[in-house]
């Protein structure tokens, strides 16, 4: 019996590690905004030096979650073919939100509404989050299924010296 070993394309590890790490940040904005909605984590939290702490936190992670998504977006551009377009928009709309979010905190002395547009524009982007994940692990169904039917041909069991072939496949 031969062993077929295929090995993916190396190069995707970067662009997932991005994506983990944009999600691993909003997850931790949307926990810090939330914690204003919990009464007893709010008299604990929100108090003095802590609050204020932990607002400043909570705009220097929104900065570097638009930088990170951005990367991510960038790094992964070369991939769009392979993947479905939905969800390239998705990840521009989520940019997008993100921006609208730090373009609402900027704009906080100018205009006194700007908390409106803000909690708009953050809940749009967990809406959209989740469409993002959806269509990521749909994308992923629709690549194993592709790599379970995978054919080897023209290869000579005679050839194969300890009944292992080695080679590389590339289905997206």
């Amino acid at each position: 019996m031969i062993y077929f070993i295929l090995r993916r394309r190396r190069g995707n590890g970067a662009k997932m590690t991005l994506g983990i790490v944009t999600a691993f940040l909003l997850v931790l904005e949307c926990c810090m905004a939330l914690l204003k909605y919990c009464p007893k984590l709010k008299e604990k939290l929100y108090r003095d030096k802590t609050g204020k702490t932990l607002r400043t936190l909570h705009a220097v992670l929104g900065f570097l979650l638009l930088a990170v998504a951005m990367l991510h977006l960038l790094t992964s551009w070369k991939l769009m073919l392979q993947r479905p377009l939905f969800t390239y928009i998705i990840g521009i709309a989520m940019i997008t939100g993100i921006a609208l979010t730090i373009f609402s905190f900027l704009l906080r002395k100018r205009w006194g509404k700007w908390r409106v547009l803000h909690r708009i524009a953050a809940g749009l982007l967990l809406a959209l989050v989740a469409a993002h994940i959806l269509s990521g692990v749909v994308s992923f169904n629709q690549y194993t299924t592709k790599m379970r039917a995978v054919e080897i041909a023209d290869v000579s069991a005679a050839s194969v010296p300890d009944g292992s072939y080695v080679g590389e496949c590339d289905v997206g």
